[in-house]
């Protein structure tokens, strides 16, 4: 019995003395600072997503099975990136039969699980890119995890109704995050490969491009040429992406009702202009000033006090990536419900970050002067 516990000694110092534990034991300040932030994503992730599955539903013309099958209503099956995917999964496997089966269901809240955790190391990314401060950098998963419930998880105020489930919504929020890190360090290669997934995923894939514009103006004549250049590319790949979509579903229902696409206007197919009027009268009426908090809640109220501090952000980068955030929403005035936040997420990692930065900036002055009366 006692060598038995001798031995177990002796194994457990040895785990102690290897690898991963022997660095946090001897105060590895880095590695703990890692283990924690990815545990916190994991669990962000996890919580997240099992909140999304039971508080959210699918358009039952619009549900994964119409989506795989390529029956859904346009513009929603243009957006075939997840269900693509699913596809292709669910068609490998049955090159292996002996593997158990998997539902699609599973297929696609697994993606959704995966696609959360990777915004999670994206959004922390991003934010590193433009500070070096480790509140900074801490603080990125709690936004990841806030900003989204307010846009995929919380129910719509005016009517009340539960947020749509769309299979594209999360990757949408990760192909932008991911396409502003490549736009930052002028990787073109993965820019171009996640451009043409994040199109086939969503059209929201465009203000990409504006995002570039914007951060690129003022740079002399050959530097004007190469922004030309990269922005007519990708409107064309953006372009020629719809256009191949929209032939392949140009057959399918129209809009949100379903209209046979032969008698419903041209833009049916594309989006659905009828958002307008009563997005007006949301704003301007009586009964519709009720959702006013609601409509505040866009980005989980980050863009408030980004909007009033938006000086105090230190990067010109993010500064003119904020910009993007004015055309995406007064479009969405046109082509979207202004009381579907679900259309404004992808506004995450730009207001996100600045309102990080602005954070990090506010606490690093705040400690300059505690600093000063500690030495004096």
């Amino acid at each position: 019995m006692v060598n038995r516990y001798i031995e177990a000694f002796v194994n457990l110092s040895t785990v102690k003395r290897s690898g991963v534990i022997r660095r946090v034991i001897s105060g590895d300040t880095n590695l703990l600072r890692e283990l924690v932030f990815y545990a916190i994503a994991a669990a962000g992730a996890y919580h997240f997503s099992q909140l999304r599955f039971a508080l959210s539903g699918q358009q039952p013309d619009n549900d994964i099975y119409h989506l795989m099958s390529g029956t859904g209503y346009t513009p929603f099956q243009y957006r075939v990136f997840v269900p693509w995917m699913v596809n292709l999964i669910l068609s490998g496997f049955k090159l292996f039969p002996s593997i158990p089966e998997v539902s699609p269901e599973g297929l696609f809240q697994n993606i959704e699980l995966l696609t959360v955790f990777l915004l999670f190391i994206a959004v922390r990314y991003l934010v590193s890119m433009f500070s070096t401060n480790d509140i900074a950098r801490m603080t990125s998963p709690f936004i990841v995890f806030h900003v989204p419930l307010f846009h995929y998880v919380l129910p719509r105020a005016e009517p009340l109704w539960y947020v749509h489930w769309f299979p594209w919504d999360i990757p949408s929020v990760l192909f932008i995050t991911m396409g502003l890190i490549f736009l930052r360090t002028q990787r073109w290669t993965p820019y171009y490969v996640l451009f043409i997934a994040a199109t086939m995923n969503r059209e929201t894939s465009i203000c990409l491009t504006f995002v570039y514009l914007l951060t690129s103006l003022g740079n002399g004549l050959a530097r004007s040429k190469r922004v030309a250049f990269h922005c007519t590319l990708q409107f064309l790949i953006w372009a020629s992406i719809k256009y191949l979509l929209y032939g392949m579903y140009i057959d399918n229902p129209a809009g949100d009702t379903g209209m046979d696409p032969t008698h419903a206007p041209w833009s049916r197919g594309l989006y659905d202009p009828s958002g307008f009027l009563p997005n007006v009268q949301t704003l301007l009426l009586a009964e519709g000033r009720s959702a006013y908090p609601f409509i505040a809640s866009i980005v989980g109220y980050l863009w408030i006090p980004v909007l009033a501090l938006v000086s105090m952000v230190p990067s010109n980068f993010v500064k003119m990536a904020l910009i993007v955030a004015v055309p995406w929403w007064v479009s969405g005035m046109y082509i979207g419900t202004l009381t579907q936040l679900r259309t404004l997420g992808e506004l995450l990692p730009i207001v996100g970050t600045a309102f990080v930065l602005i954070l990090s900036e506010l606490l690093r002055k705040e400690m300059v002067p505690t600093e000063h009366r500690m030495r004096s």
